[in-house]
């Protein structure tokens, strides 16, 4: 496990939801970090390597843990000291409980700063935080294909996030739970259909997804579909529409509200 996670972390908070969110444009260019030290109030940018521009910082101050905002680290955690993305397991099936603490750790501190408590935030600060994600989501979802494999997800929950995501609901879908695609706790039921029991997300919407959303059971790879008969008619629809993808190099349009 990371040593530079410390509970302390939650402290600023609040204050910390105000500088990310009220700030700036967050699909303005560059790489932007915001430092969780409670006692720091640094929200920066370059055009440089965003691991160099951590490590300016870092060195200066010696606050480890960062907010990454970028196209490819959107909200993601990052230690300096360590190098690493915390609690990122490369969607390992197995890990060790030093990780698994991790990214629990991980997921309750980008969940905190990433939504919004109506007892307890601003009514300027909640329709900030809805829009950024919209926003952060929606370029998320039309650049997620380009450099990943892809995973499957439960069609409602996917529909009720592009809802969402294009502005036509405010209410964000919840954690992902992909439940009804399994006939066991291993087997994924090899009659669904693409498009209609499920939808495919690429690796940056995955690992996006287990930081902000959560996944409350299991997801797994399209590449991880065991290569038997029962499989051959969604293995064929993914790789179709996997072409498809790579051609367009964009999924399908949404209507923006």
């Amino acid at each position: 496990m990371c040593p530079h996670l410390h509970k302390s972390l939650f402290d600023a908070m609040p204050e910390k939801k105000q500088l990310l969110w009220n700030t700036r444009s967050l699909l303005d260019a560059g790489n932007y970090i915001l430092c969780l030290h409670p006692s720091c109030n640094y929200f920066g940018n370059t055009k440089e390597y965003d691991t160099y521009h951590c490590h300016l910082h870092q060195q200066g101050t010696k606050h480890a843990i960062v907010l990454k905002l970028s196209p490819l680290h959107t909200l993601e955690l990052w230690c300096n000291s360590c190098v690493k993305a915390v609690g990122f397991d490369g969607f390992a099936s197995h890990v060790n409980q030093g990780l698994k603490t991790e990214h629990y750790f991980m997921k309750k501190l980008v969940q905190e700063i990433a939504t919004f408590d109506p007892a307890k935030d601003s009514d300027v600060l909640q329709a900030c935080i809805q829009k950024g994600r919209q926003s952060i989501e929606l370029s998320l979802y039309q650049a997620q294909f380009r450099y990943s494999n892809t995973h499957i997800v439960d069609k409602d929950w996917y529909d009720a996030w592009l809802l969402f995501i294009s502005g036509k609901s405010t209410i964000c879908p919840g954690s992902l739970t992909n439940e009804k695609l399994f006939i066991s706790s291993e087997k994924l039921d090899p009659t669904l259909t693409l498009g209609k029991d499920f939808e495919l997300v690429g690796s940056l919407t995955r690992w996006y997804i287990e930081r902000v959303y959560g996944i409350k059971d299991k997801i797994i790879s399209a590449n991880d579909l065991p290569n038997d008969a029962d499989y051959c008619r969604m293995i064929h629809k993914i790789k179709i529409r996997q072409q498809i993808n790579q051609a367009n190099r964009y999924p399908p349009d949404i209507t923006i509200e």
